[in-house]
């Protein structure tokens, strides 16, 4: 499964490679991720290098990160609803989930 839009860099993508037993796993360990995540208001930066994050604030809410994955959920399950004509879903950003022009 893999998702790019429009050379952006914005996209996610999960090996070519996997098996279905590989996406079951993933699957779980990503559901097991947001449910611990949602029990805390915010995550610390040394929680989040073991995942090479990106983030620069010693603290960060939570909530962005549980939208984003919830969003991989729905994507993997098919379930993700379809973003406003010539807009695109991002997921993740501090105010929530925001829509991008697209095209």
């Amino acid at each position: 499964m893999a998702i790019e839009v429009g050379g952006s860099g914005l996209g996610f993508e999960i090996g070519r490679e996997w098996t279905v037993k590989d996406l079951e796993r993933f699957a779980e360990c990503l559901s097991d991720a947001c449910v611990k995540l949602e029990s805390e208001p915010t995550t610390t930066l040394e929680e989040t290098e073991a995942f090479g994050s990106r983030l620069e604030k010693s603290e960060t809410p939570t909530a962005p990160i549980v939208e984003l994955g919830r969003a991989i959920q729905a994507l993997m399950n098919g379930d993700l609803p379809e973003p406003p004509a010539g807009r695109m879903w991002m997921y993740g950003a501090p105010e929530g989930r925001i829509t991008l022009a697209h095209g």
